[in-house]
């Protein structure tokens, strides 16, 4: 198959995981265990930074699947991905069967943002809006 079409079938795929999790975000009937959750690890204004959190996966996965300022926003979902594994998924504060979990999730996120910096280097490629915009490599 050809590369082309591997790397915007992944784009998508990386695209709809972002998507999905701000969606759930969004629509999420009562977020106030997330927002405890967060509230337990020190986040500042959980509520407000749930939001956001929401806002920026929803909009980031919308730019992924549509191949839309795809260098710039894999650049900022790696720090924000990097920066909420290491806030939220701290393996390392917990014991016992929790802590395996919270080593997974942080393993998932860093492997994650191994191919957002692929994104970032290599663009979003031919079947994107960036290439229709004349702004992909």
């Amino acid at each position: 198959m050809n590369a082309q079409y591997l790397a915007t079938i992944g784009r998508i795929i990386i695209g709809l995981f972002f998507l999905a999790a701000g969606a759930s975000k969004l629509v999420d009937p009562a977020p106030a265990a997330q927002v405890a959750r967060m509230l337990e690890a020190g986040v500042p204004w959980p509520e407000l930074m749930f939001t956001l959190a929401a806002a920026c996966e929803t909009t980031a996965g919308l730019c992924f699947i549509l191949g839309l300022h795809v260098r710039l926003v894999s650049l900022l979902l790696v720090a924000f991905t990097v920066f909420v594994s290491i806030l939220l998924h701290a393996f390392w504060t917990f014991t016992g069967e929790e802590r395996t979990v919270q080593m997974i999730m942080f393993l998932k996120n860093i492997a994650l943002a191994g191919g957002l910096l692929a994104f970032a280097g290599f663009g979003s490629g031919k079947l994107s809006l960036d290439h229709w915009f004349g702004r992909a490599d």
